[in-house]
């Protein structure tokens, strides 16, 4: 179903909450399940997300009585060092570092290729 406001098109995908609806005055707007693309998660809990924060700083942390005051920045150049691939959250923080952190980052890759290469 497609609905015009203010000459932009929106497309609804998901059933409308049947209070909201009647609180707005608009008609109730239901879908067949075969349209909707997303399925519910298998289980409840933070299991179905990804880790913004490896376990190995938390139990450093736990140990320590430390804050949670983690850099992310360092989160990165540790993942790197240690050969553990960027997910896509960690790839765009990067894109917004400055030119001289993007260079140290850079630097510590080159590094790792190295050991790479005397390996080989």
């Amino acid at each position: 179903m497609e609905t015009n406001v203010n000459d932009d098109t929106y497309q609804i995908k998901t059933n409308v909450n049947k209070k909201l609806s009647k609180e707005l005055g608009k008609h109730e707007i239901t879908f067949d399940q075969d349209i909707i693309d997303w399925l519910p998660p298998k289980e409840h809990g933070l299991n179905n997300s990804n880790v913004i924060i490896p376990s190995q700083y938390i139990s450093f942390i736990h140990n320590n009585n430390k804050s949670l005051d983690i850099d992310y920045f360092t989160i990165i150049k540790d993942d790197i060092r240690n050969f553990i691939p960027l997910d896509c959250y960690k790839l765009k923080y990067i894109s917004s570092l400055s030119h001289d952190d993007k260079n140290e980052i850079i630097n510590i890759f080159n590094e790792c290729i190295k050991v790479i290469h005397k390996v080989i």
